[in-house]
């Protein structure tokens, strides 16, 4: 009976040298595994530092080559502009019934142009929807002119004008599948600004205005050759007759550009032919607008 017990205990006293070691053990494996912890948390906060570093890097790195871009396109349009004869045939307050005539006429020629376009007549009516895919389909590009081209409402108050302007570009874009971010102020820049202070109260609107439009990425361009096809007192000959001559001061000028003003009108689609035949033979090649690309802007100083 004395050899059971001393058998029992031996093994408790075994177990307990056992437990001990184990416990020992383990205490310096949890020692271990949480100095290993406190590693990693460095290294992952060290990691951290250096990818937010890296992401700031790259941030600035590609403003700096956004920058560079600019500077790239701008230098490029200064001396390509300067020694190729370029014209731009812009189409206002469209589209209307005459705008498919219009379309026959530049797809004849392999004319692409740009439709500077009002979205009050396409609010609430698929009567243009097939123009616009038109215009689209065939490499022509969509800018936006205003939604009401109320220059009273438009132009008294910046809150006014992007009002305006959000709602016609909600429309145009989403009827013509296409990004708009190309605008002509309604009756153009000087004259905006004048408005401005007549129903706005103040040339700060314009200013206001101008800035939130570079800052939303939409550029503005006017027109250096007004073809006066809105006037009751002009023909289709006498559009021609007059922008031949204008074109061709154009050819002296600092850059060799013709950014032509007309309208989706009937006395507009008589006259492009002649239009465009005029300045072919004064060997103006053609481009529509782009973003970023050649534009003009009244003075308003």
């Amino acid at each position: 009976m004395k050899f059971i017990y001393l058998i029992i205990t031996s093994i408790m006293i075994i177990c307990c040298i056992l437990l001990g070691v184990f416990i020992s053990s383990t205490d310096n494996s949890i020692k271990e595994i949480n100095e290993d912890i406190t590693i990693i948390n460095e290294r992952t906060q060290t990691l951290s530092q250096e990818i937010s570093g890296i992401k700031t890097e790259t941030e600035e790195a590609k403003k700096i080559l956004d920058n560079l871009q600019k500077e790239y396109d701008q230098l490029r349009i200064t001396v390509y502009y300067k020694k190729n004869p370029t014209a731009f045939l812009t189409f206002d307050d469209g589209p209307s019934k005459y705008t498919d005539d219009i379309l026959d006429i530049l797809k004849q020629n392999n004319i692409k142009a740009t439709f500077y376009c009002n979205a009050r007549q396409l609010d609430g009516t698929s009567v243009y929807d097939s123009v616009l895919k038109r215009i689209v389909d065939e490499g022509h590009v969509i800018a936006v002119h205003s939604y009401s081209h109320d220059y009273a409402e438009i132009y008294s108050s910046k809150e006014a004008f992007f009002n305006d302007l959000d709602k016609a570009i909600t429309i145009l874009e989403e009827k013509s599948g296409t990004k708009i971010n190309l605008i002509r102020l309604p009756s153009g820049t000087a004259s905006a600004k004048s408005f401005c202070e007549k129903y706005g109260g103040s040339a700060d609107v314009f200013r206001q205005i101008m800035e939130e439009l570079d800052s939303r990425g939409i550029f503005v361009s006017d027109w250096n050759i007004d073809t006066n096809d809105w006037s009751s007192k002009t023909t289709a000959e006498s559009i021609v007759s007059e922008l031949k001559t204008t074109a061709a001061s154009k050819l002296g000028s600092t850059y060799k550009t013709a950014l032509v003003l007309m309208h989706n009108k009937e006395k507009s689609a008589a006259a492009l032919p002649g239009v465009i035949a005029a300045l072919k033979e004064l060997n103006f090649a053609f481009e529509p607008m782009q973003p970023g690309g050649y534009a003009y802007i009244q003075r308003t100083n």
